[in-house]
């Protein structure tokens, strides 16, 4: 079995406070993510960055004019980047200062789908952030196991959204990110 590698997350050139903000709760929420300040860093320098973090994969998170910003998912490789076949639009977030509970970083996290009334973009979400962060897909009845859970499901405005939630009190704790579009890039 080899050991897991770790994933380095990291912002556009010029993030906003909110996006800022946004990394360190992702990075305290998944396990195994390094949140590193871009700077002025070229994508050649970030990917030396993640070498250097023995991270083989990286997750850039980019504002955009449209909304809060875009998720973007690379694996590191000896030809370079490769972009993973997944890019999430983000219609809003919700950080976890904004959320009463207050956590140590999260030790462990599954990704776990409602069964009633699941989309098949819901479940191939929730697939494809298991493979890219190499954390299992559970059913609510085994979530006992972790400590936390990376809970996709529908929002009351019937989009996709990405909650994080402390177990086994199932106290959300943030951030809740509200899904505006996703791009499978096959």
């Amino acid at each position: 079995m080899h050991s897991k590698k770790n994933v380095l997350l990291t912002t556009s050139r010029e993030p906003t406070d909110k996006i800022r903000t946004f990394c360190n709760d992702l990075a305290r929420s998944i396990p195994n993510v390094i949140r590193v300040n871009r700077g002025k860093l070229s994508l050649d320098e970030v990917m030396e960055k993640a070498l250097e973090l023995q991270a083989d994969r990286i997750v850039f998170v980019d504002r955009c004019k449209e909304g809060f910003g875009i998720i973007r998912f690379f694996q590191v490789g000896t030809s370079g980047l490769t972009l993973f076949p997944l890019v999430i639009n983000i219609a809003s977030v919700r950080l976890r200062r904004e959320f009463e509970a207050k956590t140590k970083p999260i030790k462990s996290i599954a990704v776990t789908a409602p069964l009633s009334g699941n989309s098949s973009t819901a479940e191939k979400l929730a697939q494809s952030l298991s493979e890219f962060f190499e954390i299992p897909v559970v059913g609510q009845d085994i979530v006992s196991n972790f400590s936390a859970t990376m809970r996709i499901s529908s929002s009351a405005l019937n989009r996709l959204q990405i909650t994080f939630v402390l177990l086994p009190t199932l106290i959300e704790i943030g951030p809740r990110i509200n899904i505006s579009k996703i791009v499978w890039d096959e």
